[in-house]
């Protein structure tokens, strides 16, 4: 089991029994994609640089399974009066 322990991974079952992972941008990957791409539409229409940088690192977190990243630039947003959290 590769990532039994990590946040952005889901944990599933063989048939026989054993467990193993696969990562959020996989299972889910045409979802996110979809996701990802309308955060970094939104990103380009952003009235506000910090909101704009949150959400083109959250397009590229959700791609990469680096959600952290989205984190951090949540954390530089001074600003803006919107927020987008899943």
């Amino acid at each position: 089991l590769d990532d039994k322990t990590g946040r952005y991974a889901e944990i599933k079952r063989y048939e026989k029994g054993l467990l193993y992972s696969v990562s959020y941008s996989v299972e889910y990957a045409q979802e996110i994609e979809q996701a990802a791409n309308l955060l970094l539409e939104a990103s380009k229409l952003a009235y506000d640089k910090d909101f704009a940088n949150y959400l083109s690192y959250h397009s590229e977190a959700l791609l990469s399974d680096y959600l952290q990243q989205w984190d951090f630039a949540w954390l530089d947003m001074k600003k803006s009066k919107c927020e987008v959290v899943f």
